[in-house]
């Protein structure tokens, strides 16, 4: 779910828009199955942007700030099924007197939204 407001106040060198956005994202699960191990909890983010724009519109200075309160989500789950993960202590795999590493574990990657940035745009129309 998004939202978003924008207000803007008009002067006589230009205009300011002062503009705001909230998104929520609910627990999303990543895989086809329902295992608790493969949901990401849910997370809201809230990003501001500030545009100044002088008369003729052909200069827009652009100041803003994305994930503004320091917000820790995920975009995505993933596993390494099968892999190289393998539980403590390991007793290993017997086969024909030959021991073998026995996989006893599934590695599980998450994708994280991104942290706080902010920036300064400048905008030139010819």
């Amino acid at each position: 779910m998004a939202l978003n407001g924008n207000y803007t106040w008009d002067f006589a060198a230009g205009s300011l828009i002062a503009s705001a956005t909230a998104f929520w994202t609910d627990e999303t699960t990543y895989q086809p199955f329902d295992n608790p191990a493969f949901a990401v909890p849910a997370y809201s983010v809230a990003d501001f942007r500030l545009i100044w724009r002088d008369l003729e519109e052909r200069y827009a200075v652009i100041g803003f700030v994305k994930n503004a309160f320091e917000e820790e989500g995920f975009t995505s789950t993933g596993t390494t099924n099968p892999s190289a993960v393998y539980g403590a202590p390991n007793p290993g795999l017997a086969i024909g007197g030959q021991t073998y590493l026995q996989q006893t574990g599934t590695a599980i990657t998450r994708g994280l939204i991104q942290p706080r940035t902010f920036g300064l745009e400048l905008q030139y129309r010819f």
